[in-house]
């Protein structure tokens, strides 16, 4: 767990230096710095979704996981989770709670995640989530920056899910690696190329009707699994 603490606390402090400590950024400046933010993103989610080999699965797990975001109506509430924020919490937050969403997808879905988990978890090897937490400190500033203090919150589902990993790494282990991780990378990067274009103002994807692609795409990527190991 302690790989996994560090990279709350990273991003943490990111938030913080982004949100509270640079100064207000002009509109326009705003603006075009969220597009080079957006840029990078897409090259992260390129960089996710090909290299993992899962196009496929991917492409399915997506299709099917917004239509269960549609049914569940996850848009709606993340928009009602962004009017409680902007009751709760000080000025520089995200007007609509998307810094949190668009910060989780990015730091959650990804190899680093699992196997720096599954690694602290079985080993106490905490270097991979010790470079991941450089990583997401630096991304979170720059995203706090332009999408408001919001983008910390995604701490939280970071210590829920690396957390989660690393305590039950050993009985999952092998649920964790293969094409279920592969699966989950390529499905992730899909929904990390979406928030890209967004942020680029290419497209208006609802991404957090498109979170159920992720476990999806873990359940589909066991059962490929079980069909590579059949004898026929």
């Amino acid at each position: 767990m302690i790989g996994t603490l560090v990279n709350v606390l990273a991003i943490l402090a990111g938030t913080f230096l982004g949100a509270f400590l640079l100064p207000p950024l002009p509109e326009r400046t705003h603006r075009r710095l969220l597009q080079a933010v957006g840029l990078g993103v897409i090259v992260i989610g390129l960089g996710q979704a090909l290299p993992a080999g899962q196009t496929l699965l991917a492409l399915v797990s997506t299709v099917l996981g917004a239509a269960a975001g549609e049914w569940l109506h996850l848009h709606e509430g993340l928009e009602r989770f962004g009017q409680w924020l902007r009751r709760v919490t000080p000025s520089r937050l995200a007007s609509d709670g998307t810094g949190f969403v668009t910060a989780t997808v990015i730091f959650v879905v990804g190899p680093m995640a699992i196997v720096g988990a599954v690694q602290d978890g079985l080993y106490g090897d905490h270097s991979i989530l010790f470079a991941k937490a450089v990583l997401d400190g630096m991304t979170s500033a720059v995203l706090a920056a332009t999408l408001g203090a919001s983008v910390g919150l995604a701490g939280l589902a970071v210590l829920l899910y690396q957390g989660g990993i690393a305590l039950f790494a050993s009985p999952f282990h092998a649920f964790l690696t293969g094409d279920p991780e592969h699966a989950l990378t390529a499905t992730g990067g899909l929904l990390i190329l979406a928030i890209g274009l967004n942020m680029v103002e290419a497209a208006e994807i609802r991404v957090a009707n498109l979170l159920p692609a992720l476990p999806i795409a873990l359940a589909l990527g066991a059962l490929a699994g079980l069909f590579h190991g059949l004898p026929f």
